[in-house]
């Protein structure tokens, strides 16, 4: 993994944990949802920081 995407990933989870409001004890979700909010930036070229969690 580079270094850069794995910033991206770090700062994307981040923003979820912070958008659910903190919680704690789900920090393995919240990077495997960054990393496919990653992918899919990569994959469409489009940021992942706009779009809306589930």
């Amino acid at each position: 993994m580079t270094d850069d995407r794995q910033e991206r990933i770090r700062n994307r989870a981040h923003q979820i944990w912070l958008q659910e409001g903190q919680p704690a004890g789900h920090h393995e979700r919240h990077w495997h949802q960054a990393a496919a909010d990653v992918d899919q930036e990569d994959a469409t070229g489009k940021s992942a920081a706009k779009k809306p969690t589930r």
